[in-house]
């Protein structure tokens, strides 16, 4: 290295931790090795030095005296947890840039001195200093400050509309909540969750029994009765870890049979709602087989329902979402044996054989579809409707087919919505609306 005026230039011999006394403050220890990783990820230096330090390598590892610790700020150590890259800033201005050799040095610098010390350092690069003053308000262009201002309505008028929608989300969870309950509660909180679904398909004469009976001190019995029409339900509601036994399953129907009695009626009919592995999320439950075959056994001989929470959950969604009516919805109330979230005006017509792009392959079982009729596809939450604009059978358009038949349909729904072994139907009697 040389120093000095043109023409007089003389040799620099010393060492580099010789060029500024600062450095001599500076402990510095004989190592060697590759695995280095960076510690600052936020400023500029930090982010350059991170950069740069794949395939480089240390030589030394460095350490600082007890009185900078407020100066000293490790940029880069290796596996062992050893400082071999620091930046010191001096409270009388100045500073020092300590980093191992590094894989591209050349442009590194470059980096270093056209996009970091300017903002560290301005005083030593006027052109960048006037360069950023000029963004300034009291020097920046007044078309600039004009969209700036606008910039801020705008950021302003955003965060306002944030905590609008954020409001009307935990209004909307409260008010809805009980659409969870059915899928977790247990107890009471489950009970009225149910009373509210049964409002939201559009039953209205429901009692609550036990709060009745908590009124007038006496043992509780049956949860609910629904008294819209005959027959009369009386409803029992359970939230279970697990599967329902046959004490939970047939307790509705022990109190049914009392009902009758004191009643002296005959059109009373048993209810079983239970919130099944209720610790689960409910697409991961048993809903093939959440009763055991014993006690769907018993329910169809008994002429009782059993309806799991899930399954009312599912009917209430599509209600919400098909905008069926009361009558086709209340009614699947009243089914005896395990009760299905399907509508009275839908009519099976078979299963999803394949889904193909655009198309769906239909298998056929019962009933007959002709073009511009109305079906329905069983998802695993919600049903959803399309009309039936084409079909093909082998490649041949048809405007009618039978059972027994797998038929192609034209369907702007597909995969993951639909799936092989999905159950269809076919809308019968109803205004076409909803979903298209």
């Amino acid at each position: 290295m040389s120093y000095g005026h043109s023409g007089n230039m003389k040799a620099y011999t010393g060492r580099i931790w010789q060029l500024t006394s600062a450095l001599s403050n500076v402990g510095v220890e004989r190592d060697r090795g590759k695995e280095m990783h960076p510690l600052d990820s936020d400023s500029a230096i930090g982010k350059l030095t991170a950069e740069y330090l794949k395939n480089g390598e240390f030589t030394c590892t460095l350490s600082s005296p007890a009185h900078w610790s407020d100066i000293w700020k490790p940029l880069a150590k290796n596996k062992y947890g050893q400082t071999v890259g620091a930046m010191v800033n001096f409270q009388m201005g100045g500073g020092l840039v300590l980093l191992p050799r590094l894989a591209n040095v050349a442009q590194f610098i470059e980096q270093l001195f056209s996009e970091v010390l300017p903002d560290l350092a301005p005083q030593l690069f006027p052109d960048a200093e006037k360069r950023g003053w000029t963004h300034e308000p009291v020097y920046e262009l007044t078309r600039v400050t004009q969209l700036m201002e606008t910039q801020e309505a705008v950021i302003v008028k955003a965060k306002q509309e944030l905590a609008d929608l954020n409001k009307q989300i935990a209004s909307e969870r409260a008010l809805s909540g009980w659409m969870h309950d059915l899928l977790t509660g247990t107890g009471d909180v489950l009970v009225k969750a149910v009373v509210k679904a049964f409002n939201e398909i559009g039953l209205k004469k429901i009692i609550d029994v036990d709060e009745e009976l908590d009124k007038d001190g006496v043992s509780r019995r049956e949860d609910l009765q629904v008294h819209d029409s005959s027959p009369t339900l009386v409803i029992d509601v359970k939230g279970l870890g697990g599967h329902p036994s046959d004490a939970d399953a047939f307790q509705s129907h022990k109190h049914a049979t009392l009902r009758l009695q004191e009643w002296k009626r005959f059109d009373v009919q048993a209810l079983t709602i239970i919130n099944h592995q209720r610790h689960l999320p409910p697409i991961g439950r048993d809903n093939l087989m959440p009763f055991r075959q014993e006690i769907l056994d018993f329910a169809d001989e008994m002429k009782m329902g059993l309806l799991t929470t899930w399954d009312l959950y599912r009917l209430v969604r599509s209600k919400q979402s098909l905008r069926w009516s009361t009558e086709h919805t209340a009614s699947a109330l009243y089914h005896v044996g395990r009760i299905q979230p399907i509508p009275s005006h839908y009519v099976a017509l078979g299963v999803v054989h394949h889904v193909y792009t655009g198309v769906v392959s239909i298998q056929v079982n019962s009933d007959e579809l002709k073009i511009s009729d109305r079906i329905a596809f069983e998802t695993d939450i919600v049903c959803i409707e399309q009309v039936v604009d084409s079909m093909q059978v082998d490649k041949t358009p048809l405007e009618i087919v039978g059972a027994g038949v797998k038929v192609g349909v034209t369907t702007k729904f597909g995969r993951p919505t639909l799936k092989e072994g999905m159950r269809v139907f076919v809308v019968r009697d109803v205004q076409q609306k909803g979903s298209t």
